[in-house]
């Protein structure tokens, strides 16, 4: 990060966590992109990597209540709401 080479201001800071934003802005567009062109349709799709899984829905549905094993999920396009009794 460029913060060490510069003199660090309120207006600084906030330039870079600007740049920073526009960059992640990107490359989840990018991100969403490719997975839009490898998978088939909504839903989840095994890939070549064991237990890597990509996933596609295009439109909010209902709840549905489930548990899952320890996973790390990237959002690449939209939200996600998860709830766990009455927290959200």
């Amino acid at each position: 990060m460029l913060t060490g080479m510069l003199k660090t201001t309120p207006q600084t800071l906030n330039a870079i966590r600007t740049v920073d934003a526009a960059l992640v802005k990107a490359m989840r567009s990018e991100l969403a992109a490719r997975i839009d062109r490898l998978v088939d349709g909504e839903g989840a799709f095994a890939t070549l990597i064991p237990r890597l899984f990509l996933g596609k829905v295009s439109q909010a549905l209902h709840p549905v209540h489930t548990v899952y094993e320890p996973a790390l999920c990237v959002i690449a396009q939209g939200t996600k709401r998860v709830l766990l009794g009455d927290e959200v």
